[in-house]
Order: C-alpha cells, then sequence, then structure tokens
C-alpha cells in the first residue's frame, strides 16, 4: 500500500480502539496516536522518497488527518533517517555477521517487514529515547508512545500482506509469505471502502458506547477493530504462499 494508506487506515484503527480513553486519558492517548502514525510508515525506511523521509503524506482526505499529518511532519524525516541509518543498516550488517546460515538483505519489504525487524526497530528506538523522557521525568509516555509505535508497525505488514507482493512475516528464517489481490496503487476503492467504514464506527460511537459485550471498555473496541480487519483481509484474499 501507499504511504496515506497506511497512514489513514492505522490511525482510524488505533481511534477507534482508544476512543473510550479519550475523555479520560486524552495526553497518554495522544502520545499513542503519535506512535501509531510514526510507526505506520517505519516500515518503508528500506525504500528511498518515501513519506517517513519527507513528512509530506500526499493525498490525504479530511481536515483531520491533514492536520495530524502536518503537525508531525516535522517529526517524520528525524524518525525515518535515524531508524534507516543508525538502527537499520547496522543492524542487517551486524546479523550478517552474526550468522552463516542466515542472509539479511537490504531490499524493500526485507527486513523491515518482518516480526525480527519490528523488535529491533522497537528497542533500538526506545533505548534512543530513554534519556529524552528520563529527563522530562514522563517514562510513561515513552511507554504509550512506543506501544503505538509498535502497533503501528505492525499494522503496516498487516496491510501489506493484502497486495499481491505481500510479506513474509519471518524472513529470512521462513519462506511462508501472506498475500493478498490488492495492487499497490491500483486498487484503491476496497482501501477507501474500509478507512470509510472504520471513519463510521468512530463517529457513530459504537466503540465506546453502544457495543458492550466486554465489561472491560477497551476489549469493545479491540475486538470491532480485529472483527473488521478479518473481513477486509478475507475481501482483499489473503492467502498463504511459498513462492
Amino acid at each position: 500500500m501507499l504511504g496515506h494508506q497506511h497512514f489513514t487506515l492505522s490511525t482510524a484503527t488505533a481511534l477507534l480502539v482508544l476512543i473510550p480513553f479519550l475523555p479520560e486519558y486524552r495526553i497518554r492517548v495522544g502520545f499513542v496516536l503519535v506512535g501509531v502514525a510514526i510507526g505506520s510508515l517505519i516500515p518503508d525506511i528500506d525504500s528511498k522518497g518515501t513519506a517517513i523521509f519527507s513528512g509530506n503524506i500526499n493525498q490525504l482526505d479530511g481536515y483531520i488527518s491533514r492536520a495530524f499529518a502536518y503537525l508531525l511532519s516535522p517529526f517524520m524525516p528525524a524518525f525515518g533517517y535515524f531508524t534507516r541509518y543508525f538502527i537499520y543498516k547496522p543492524a542487517v550488517k551486524l546479523l550478517n555477521v552474526a550468522s552463516d546460515e542466515y542472509r539479511f538483505e537490504e531490499k524493500h519489504r526485507g527486513f523491515t517487514h518482518s516480526l525480527m525487524g519490528v523488535v529491533v526497530f522497537v528497542l533500538c528506538t526506545g533505548l534512543a529515547l530513554y534519556p529524552v523522557f528520563l529527563y522530562f521525568g514522563s517514562m510513561s509516555l515513552l511507554i504509550y508512545l512506543m506501544a503505538g509505535y509498535t502497533a503501528g508497525a505492525v499494522l503496516h505488514m498487516v496491510q501489506d500482506s493484502m497486495t499481491s507482493s505481500g510479506i513474509k512475516w519471518n524472513q529470512p528464517f521462513s519462506s511462508v509469505k501472506l498475500k493478498g489481490q490488492l495492487r499497490t496503487g491500483k486498487d484503491t476503492l476496497r482501501p477507501q471502502t474500509f478507512l470509510a467504514t472504520l471513519i463510521s464506527l468512530i463517529l457513530l460511537g459504537i466503540a465506546p458506547i453502544r457495543l458492550t459485550v466486554f465489561s472491560y471498555k477497551g476489549w469493545n473496541g479491540l475486538v470491532l477493530a480485529g472483527l473488521c480487519w478479518l473481513i477486509f483481509a478475507l475481501i482483499s484474499g489473503v492467502s498463504i504462499s511459498t513462492d
């Protein structure tokens, strides 16, 4: 998928889950959303010229999405370049030195689009930000930021798993790939329809108010978002492949 699709689908999903907590925990929810937004673009640091490096997310619809992206635009390139040159590239080189059996490649939808890559990015980014948050005495906010960052990166991989190219979640240890039928940049109707569905659920307030299957309010939005993504995966024709 394209950068603006990753950004909007991920942040909309997070907002659907977090709406019940917004009135009471505005700052914490804000940090989670910022983390999700940045994390949703981080896996594409393996390609130059992507949205994370410019901070300019084109083709965004709606004033709220554009305003949110505008506020984050100064931070996007910092995260993008830092992760690419101080985490991604050194990590790939070190892993190749340490491993004779497996080959870690610097290519699009390679290491950055794997569970191992996400773990490395989360740990290293968290450690890099630790002194800053420690100085301001806001360690709990770092946890919320990195939780959102992790969720955003994983959602990015879920979304790319619905495209015809797909991704290998456990590469290079496994050749199993999840892929769907969406063509990046060409099939726009299904992602737009799905985004409209998420936004409609948010606006209707279904997650925090009317869906009360679980006593813990956080589970209601989480389950609803999970069901939405499951349906979208089925509509996108996601299947398991080893090619």
